[in-house]
């Protein structure tokens, strides 16, 4: 019996690259390994880089008993869809550069001058500064995360 809490994301991954003579084709499609749920926030690894990309078939799935927050070695880079159903405000640092944009609902990104409140279609980029998430009217909120690992 599993300890982890369910998790309702569920995205379809499709990795297109080349077949054996050069053509394009879908080398994967389905779920990705990468499905976790920390306590109201689900996340789905949608690819990862786990150094700095040297050529275009670089990264893949994470191994779920090898998965971390962010990928640690400089240049490494995350692609998640982060489904908050809970949100601690609380600030927290990363040494990552996060590119996110929201899909669905709407959150405030909390900073030391006080809340940004992001919707449907907002975006802010992040660069390893204090910041929290909390919900608007406890609803939940789903947004596209790139987390670029700096130092």
């Amino acid at each position: 019996m599993s300890t982890e809490p369910e998790i309702s994301l569920r995205p379809k991954r499709v990795v297109a690259g080349l077949d054996g003579e050069g053509r394009s084709m879908a080398l994967s499609s389905g779920l990705p390994t990468g499905l976790k749920n920390m306590h109201g926030v689900e996340l789905a690894e949608l690819w990862r880089f786990d150094d700095a990309v040297t050529t275009p078939t670089d990264g893949g799935d994470v191994e779920p008993d090898a998965w971390q927050l962010w990928a640690p070695a400089v240049g490494a880079m995350t692609w998640r869809l982060v489904r908050f159903t809970e949100a601690d405000p609380t600030l927290h640092r990363t040494p990552t550069i996060d590119l996110v944009i929201v899909t669905e609902g709407e959150i405030d990104l909390m900073l030391e001058d006080g809340p940004t409140r992001l919707g449907v279609g907002d975006s802010a980029v992040i660069q390893a500064c204090l910041h929290g998430w909390r919900l608007v009217d406890e609803k939940p909120c789903t947004m596209v995360a790139v987390m670029v690992t700096a130092q």
